[in-house]
């Protein structure tokens, strides 16, 4: 069963659920596509996506596993202490790189006045993690990624307008198939 997914689902999410389902289903194997492009489900290019979306395309078939808060965050040891107030535009940013497909984060930078703060740019969010764990700046992270990790603190509530929902989705013709229905059943209790 070939299954796509993000870097930050696959490394904050997944991994214990990739074990749990080989320990459940030996005899089938997982090929795990880890892109942060959306696959075509449509031209097969695997059988399952687990992702974020605001809306999934319409014909593949699946459903909402939850919604995806996300907040900032700083390493602990970065001193923030002479920022006034904590206003957003004066923070030292680890912000998405042009080249990063995320409309919804360059958006929320732009309108915040952030981009000209980026002290650091990267092309995924989980480059952006290993940059606030370095302790090079901020970011907006998922909180199913930072919330668990002790040396990073969280900088406010998470952000409304940047809560995603996320999906597992297969093609129509692929549901009924006895691997993928078993894969379905298995990652679709995550969330």
């Amino acid at each position: 069963v070939q299954i796509a997914t993000t870097d930050t689902l696959l490394f904050g999410l997944l991994r214990g659920e990739i074990s749990r389902f080989r320990q459940l289903e030996p005899e089938i194997t997982l090929d795990i596509i880890v892109a942060n492009e959306v696959i075509n489900l449509s031209l097969r290019e695997a059988d399952i996506a687990i992702r974020p979306a605001l809306s999934p395309d319409e014909h593949l078939v699946g459903r909402k596993l939850g919604q995806i808060q996300q907040a900032v965050y700083a390493h602990r040891k970065l001193d923030l202490s002479d920022r006034p107030c904590l206003s957003w535009k004066t923070l030292p940013w680890i912000g998405p790189s042009p080249s990063m497909t995320y409309k919804q984060l360059h958006e929320w930078m732009r309108k915040r006045e952030c981009n000209e703060q980026c002290v650091c740019r990267m092309d995924s969010v989980l480059g952006m993690y290993g940059a606030v764990m370095s302790g090079v700046g901020v970011a907006i992270l998922p909180c199913y990624l930072a919330d668990g990790n002790t040396e990073l603190r969280r900088i406010g509530d998470p952000l409304d307008e940047m809560a995603t929902d996320l999906w597992i989705l297969t093609h129509p013709d692929l549901r009924q198939t006895a691997r993928v229905r078993a894969a379905l059943d298995h990652f679709g209790k995550i969330g």
